[in-house]
């Protein structure tokens, strides 16, 4: 670690963005291991310089090509610094620790370039921005407030976009849209990546957050609760085979009914309405173990949830039929 400190401080101008794409590239791949990940958190340096890198704060690479790559990359290691990883010890302790170490090298100015991103950047990092947003606002403390006002105020702008994309599952033929929404939700797979990112953060935002925060966000979005309830039902209706690519898409979807469902009763009401109970019977009937895990790395459940797919679901069934207690 000694040596990439030394390699993000000490290189020519002329050795910059190729190495520093080096680096970061080196960084992404050790957030994966359980030491490095620790000695990563642990320098404030390395740590300060990768938000540098995701905010695009980095001026001394001009290149679009490398700059690109050291966000993304940047993004990824991000993201896995601030993931839970199993160990023998208890697993919210290593994540906030983790996320702590990022959310205090984060400055108002950066945290609002991040959330950009949500709304004006290429389909895999919008995808992976988004993941790395939800990881810190799941952080309890209250230390953080103006960082977590910046993320929750970006809901609305999350909602249209789940909205869009699950507009596209239903019908491909309408090209009202702009060429670049196209190209974030133009296959299965980008469309599956993208809901369980967004719909996860909308997760988050709503658990350490209000009622009012969601309500308003659907208004600004121009999203009554009916429509956004169907768009749940048909979320979970096409995607019955996650895959690796995507594996907590339903997941994010159940847990943001029982949210709402916990929340406002009212909510149960227009559950029913719409047969969710049904769809959830089916869900139940098909989880896979494939849905236990948070994300897959190199093809392998890297990161495993604490809570079972299943044990979501019949959860979801208990407020739904008003049995869970």
């Amino acid at each position: 670690m000694e040596v990439i400190k030394k390699l993000l401080t000490d290189h020519t101008e002329s050795q910059q963005a190729d190495l520093l794409v080096q680096v970061t590239g080196i960084l992404a791949f050790l957030a994966a291991d359980d030491t490095a990940r620790k000695e990563i958190r642990n320098s404030r340096l390395i740590v300060r310089m990768l938000i540098s890198f995701l905010a695009g704060e980095m001026n001394v690479v001009q290149d679009p090509i490398p700059r690109k790559m050291m966000e993304t990359l940047a993004t990824e290691a991000l993201v896995l610094l601030t993931t839970h990883f199993k160990e023998k010890i208890v697993l919210s302790i290593v994540r906030e620790s983790n996320v702590q170490a990022i959310l205090a090298e984060t400055m108002v100015e950066d945290m609002e370039n991040i959330v950009h991103v949500l709304s004006d950047e290429s389909a895999d990092h919008r995808i992976g921005v988004g993941k790395l947003l939800q990881n810190l606002r799941a952080y309890q403390g209250a230390e953080y407030t103006e960082l977590f006002k910046i993320i929750d105020k970006a809901l609305p702008k999350v909602l249209e976009t789940i909205d869009l994309a699950e507009s596209k599952i239903e019908s491909d033929s309408s090209d009202d849209h702009s060429s670049h929404a196209q190209e974030l939700i133009d296959s299965a797979e980008g469309k599956g990546k993208l809901l369980e990112s967004f719909i996860g953060l909308t997760v988050q935002i709503c658990t350490n957050g209000d009622e009012m925060v969601f309500t308003d966000a659907l208004r600004s979005a121009n999203i009554t609760v009916d429509e956004f309830v169907l768009k749940l039902k048909m979320i979970l209706t096409v995607y019955k085979s996650p895959t690796a690519d995507f594996p907590g898409v339903r997941r994010v979807v159940i847990q943001q009914m029982n949210w709402m469902m916990e929340k406002n009763p009212a909510y149960i009401v227009v559950f029913k309405k719409h047969e969710m109970d049904i769809i959830l019977k089916e869900t139940a009937e098909t989880a896979t173990k494939i849905e236990n895990f948070l994300l897959f790395h190199s093809g392998v459940g890297a990161f495993e949830h604490e809570e079972s797919i299943s044990s979501i679901v019949s959860k979801s069934l208990g407020l739904i039929t008003g049995s869970f207690a």
